[in-house]
C-alpha cells in the first residue's frame, strides 16, 4: 500500500477544474442567498416603519376624536372634490373661544395642540388619506402611507363614533 501511495503523482487537471466549478457554484449560491436575505430584511424593516408611523398617527388622531362631542363641531370639510387632500373638522372645544382643525391636510395630521407628519423623511402621508362621515357622529378614517424607499404602501382604516351630547342632537 505504501508503494501504491508513492506512485501517485498528484491530482489531475480534470479534478482541479471540477473542484473550481463546484466552489464557484457554491459561492454563487451563497452570495445569492445572502443578497436575497438582505433584501427581505430591508423590506420587512421598511414595512415595520410604515406600520409604526401609521399606528402612531392614527392613535394621536383617535385620542382627540374620542373626547370630541358633536356640539363642539363647528363645520366639516370632508371629501371636498376641489381639495381632496383636505379632510377635517373645524372644532371649538367647550370653554374655548378659538376654532381649530382636527383631521388631515396636505400630508399632515391636524390636532388641537400640534400638527403631525411622519417622523421619517422616507414615509409620506398620501393625499388618498381621508375622513368620511358614515352617519351622524360616526366617522371612517383612512390613512394611506407610502415609503419612498421601495414604494411600499399601507392603508390603515378605522371607524370612530364621537360623543353625542344634548346640544348636538
Amino acid at each position: 500500500m505504501i508503494k501504491n501511495l508513492q506512485s501517485q503523482r498528484g491530482i489531475t487537471l480534470i479534478e482541479i477544474l471540477v473542484t473550481l466549478v463546484l466552489i464557484t457554484l457554491i459561492t454563487i449560491l451563497a452570495a445569492s442567498m445572502l443578497t436575497n436575505g438582505l433584501k427581505t430584511a430591508e423590506r420587512v424593516k421598511v414595512e415595520a416603519e410604515i406600520r409604526d408611523e401609521a399606528d402612531y398617527l392614527m392613535v394621536q388622531l383617535l385620542n382627540e376624536l374620542y373626547l370630541l362631542k358633536t356640539s363642539e363641531i363647528q363645520s366639516k370639510q370632508l371629501q371636498d372634490p376641489a381639495n381632496p387632500s383636505h379632510s377635517y373638522l373645524v372644532v371649538r372645544k367647550t370653554g374655548s373661544s378659538t376654532n381649530h382643525q382636527l383631521g388631515l391636510a396636505d400630508g399632515k395630521v391636524l390636532l388641537e395642540s400640534a400638527t403631525l407628519e411622519p417622523s421619517s423623511d422616507d414615509i409620506l402621508l398620501e393625499p388618498e388619506s381621508q375622513i368620511k362621515e358614515i352617519k351622524q357622529g360616526h366617522y371612517q378614517i383612512t390613512l394611506v402611507l407610502k415609503s419612498t424607499v421601495n414604494n411600499r404602501e399601507l392603508e390603515l382604516t378605522t371607524e370612530v363614533q364621537i360623543i353625542t351630547d344634548k346640544e348636538g342632537e
